[in-house]
């Protein structure tokens, strides 16, 4: 028997060829992202994120501005009567007092407020003006509590 014939098997010319996958081509991945940008899925997709994180910015906008208007108000109106007192604070422990409540609170409240990362230092300057109006109210109970 002739080697040819014996060994024909393993000749790769005479083996039965396996069939390959099918590949993706690229006007196929091209047709189907022309076909999904037609549909207007991406821009869907993009007008809820954006409007969702407008709606964070708007709701922490919304939550500091109540905090800080009321710890506003309350500080300028102890400036206020300051001022008509001629800056003795010996006669306004009452409302030093209340004033430091209305810091205290909204200050924790503030701190508590988990904002947008866009508006992150506009929140630390926020927290930072607190802080220098509470320690404000604080030398007046105690400039307060050594005059008394």
């Amino acid at each position: 028997m002739p080697i040819a014939e014996r060994d024909y098997w393993r000749n790769d010319q005479f083996r039965p060829k396996q069939k390959k996958a099918p590949k993706l081509t690229w006007g196929f991945v091209g047709l189907l992202l022309l076909a999904l940008f037609a549909s207007g899925l991406p821009m869907k997709i993009y007008s809820e994120i954006t409007i969702h994180h407008d709606q964070k910015i708007r709701s922490y906008l919304e939550q500091r501005e109540r905090y800080y208007s009321s710890s506003d108000q309350s500080f300028k109106l102890l400036l206020n009567k300051l001022k008509e007192n001629n800056g003795n604070p010996s006669t306004l422990s009452l409302d030093i007092s209340e004033t430091n409540v209305t810091l205290t609170q909204n200050y924790q409240k503030l701190i508590e407020l988990h904002p947008p990362r866009d508006l992150k230092p506009f929140h630390d300057k926020t927290i930072e003006e607190f802080v220098i109006r509470q320690a404000a109210v604080n030398y007046l109970m105690s400039s307060d509590a050594v005059n008394a």
